[in-house]
């Protein structure tokens, strides 16, 4: 078999497997707009294709054994380990197995296929693309619902619904009007606004690197932005304007553009303070909304850090914190801080592990853009600007996480921020490198 044909066939064959793995795992994540999976078995699809995808690409899989990548895998291997050996003093041992198998099997598979993928570059933009549609998908369900949608009350509260010949669209509604919060076919509007704040940054990212044209730009960043503001998710808000703000400003190749960028959202910054500010004063409702503390989450962060504090080593295992920790106290939320849970459920090991993880991701990044300014072309400038979302993403999600918990759940949420810090340590990034 010709050399160039057998490359390009491995390229087709891991590079879908990613793409179905990403995608499918997203699409299998909606909801009905109740808390009910919108397709039967969701769960089990979801881990089919994840596997499916992965095994079919098994025979081209290499596993790395040096650099970067090698020390991210171990990292992986390290967590999983813990993680199933968490299951032996846990209460609940058959749930944490459960939960284990499902958030870190799909994961390594994942970063195994990212770092033996002959041209990650084009992936993640291909990657990106569905991921898009996907986003302005949900924005404009969301949208028509919230204005053309008949308001019911069920018994899982307010909900509106459309019908469209013989499909039914519907979305549940939180707040209190008029500031009423969409969430699409995600369930919950912070969920809704986790999701649009990946893909509107991807939106960004492909126009700063002269993937889409101006009036595609606006018209897809307009229908996401108009749904992120109707989640009124304050935590997705704002993790999304820190990556979007951080994006900016790193996609510019040179230092000085760069500091332009920056004055450029320094002032931008306080003209939105001030505008918000204004309208703070005009909307009550809009007030109250912003001023709201911390939504319910106090006594469950109480409660996380002082199991750490009782079992700082082991944690009360993997996935089970609400179940072990907060249920018994009548709580009706979870954790909602990644990096309490993540303290509560493994301790101190399991944190810092995860930190590794998330700091190896950050580091090849940096190099990725380090080596692309080399020989800048724009190829280079690919790298550039995917090392730069990889690193605004990874730093806003430090923000968001800060109120959520949606990491290391069997979510789309993990696999996606699985394939980001896997991106940045594929091979042929460092080629003749240190790291390599």
């Amino acid at each position: 078999m010709d050399i160039g044909s057998n490359n390009y066939n491995v390229r087709i064959t891991v590079q879908l497997s990613i793409l179905i793995t990403v995608l499918g795992t997203a699409l299998f994540s909606l909801t009905d707009g109740t808390s009910n999976p919108l397709f039967p078995f969701s769960a089990e699809l979801m881990l089919t294709t994840q596997l499916l995808a992965f095994l079919v690409a098994l025979p081209l899989v290499q596993i790395p054994i040096k650099g970067l990548s090698a020390m991210g895998l171990l990292m992986w291997v390290f967590l999983f380990t813990l993680s199933m050996a968490s299951v032996l003093w846990g209460a609940s041992p058959f749930l944490s197995l459960q939960r284990t198998l499902l958030v870190f099997v799909p994961s390594i598979f994942l970063f195994l296929l990212t770092v033996s993928d002959n041209n990650p570059i084009e992936t993640f933009w291909k990657v990106a693309r569905g991921l898009i549609i996907f986003g302005v998908l949900l924005s404009m369900i969301g949208i028509v619902l919230y204005i053309f949608g008949t308001t019911i009350i069920t018994k899982f509260g307010r909900m509106q619904v459309m019908k469209i010949g013989g499909l039914q669209l519907q979305q549940s509604l939180i707040g209190v009007s008029p500031l009423l919060r969409i969430s699409s076919l995600t369930g919950n509007p912070n969920s809704l606004a986790s999701w649009l704040m990946i893909t509107l940054n991807l939106t960004v990212a492909q126009w700063l690197a002269n993937r889409l044209s101006r009036f595609k730009f606006i018209l897809l960043f307009g229908v996401q932005v108009i749904a992120l503001l109707l989640t009124f998710s304050r935590a997705g808000i704002g993790a999304t304007i820190i990556i979007m703000g951080l994006l900016y400003v790193l996609s510019a190749c040179k230092r000085s553009r760069q500091l332009q960028r920056t004055a450029v959202l320094v002032l931008l910054l306080f003209v939105s303070i001030f505008i918000l500010s204004y309208l703070v004063e005009l909307s009550p409702a809009l007030k109250n909304r912003l001023m709201v503390g911390l939504s319910g989450r106090g006594p469950a962060w109480y409660l996380a850090w002082n199991e750490f504090i009782q079992r700082p080593l082991t944690g009360v295992g993997f996935g089970i914190s609400y179940e072990t920790i907060l249920e018994d106290a009548g709580l009706a939320i979870t954790t909602h801080n990644l990096f309490l849970g993540l303290l509560s459920e493994l301790g101190i090991v399991g944190f810092l592990l995860v930190f590794v993880i998330w700091l190896l991701g950050f580091l090849g990044s940096y190099y990725m853009v380090k080596n692309a300014k080399k020989n800048f072309n724009n190829t280079q400038y690919d790298e550039i600007v995917i090392g730069g979302f990889i690193i605004s993403v990874l730093t806003g999600l430090v923000v968001h996480q800060f109120f959520e918990f949606g990491l290391l759940r069997y979510d789309f949420r993990t696999l996606y921020w699985a394939y980001l810090v896997s991106i940045p340590l594929n091979p042929v990034f460092y080629n003749n490198e240190i790291w390599s």
